[in-house]
């Protein structure tokens, strides 16, 4: 997995608030990744697309949390709305329905390890692209 689909992921704040939001979103295309964001509502964000499952789509949340430290965020899937915490993720088929697991505590902690790994390495590549094209440009104005 590339971190440059990371970087197309959803968080939100926490769900308070939310609920003509989530009542437009129900209707998700199929293997689309939405993120609701916070205070716009009936507005739905594409996080990422052709995601193979559920799972997929609360990875890229989850990786959309941790990249702009977030507390929290809400994601759809199929129908099923995927909650993000630092203390756990799960979905449910509805808002008002019970959330079940989809990755356990110690799961969401080695995720979160492979993806801060992910970032990182985005960071560093970023770092050296911008360090390259720095050089590239005062080369290029020298010779000019």
């Amino acid at each position: 997995m590339k971190l440059g689909l990371l970087l197309a992921l959803g968080l939100l704040a926490p769900l308070a608030g939310c609920h003509d939001n989530l009542a437009a979103a129900t209707a998700a295309d199929g293997d689309t990744c939405y993120r609701l964001p916070t205070g716009a509502p009936a507005k739905r964000v594409v996080l990422s697309e052709d995601d193979d499952n559920l799972e997929t789509c609360a990875m890229h949340l989850e990786g959309f949390r941790l990249m702009h430290r977030q507390g929290g965020g809400v994601g759809l899937y199929e129908g099923h709305i995927i909650y993000v915490t630092p203390q756990g993720i799960s979905a449910a088929t509805g808002e008002t329905n019970i959330r079940y697991s989809v990755y356990t505590r110690a799961e969401q902690a080695d995720l979160d390890g492979k993806l801060h790994q992910l970032i990182a390495q985005d960071v560093a590549e970023k770092a050296a692209s911008n360090t390259t094209g720095a050089s590239t440009a005062g080369a290029s104005t020298a010779a000019d």
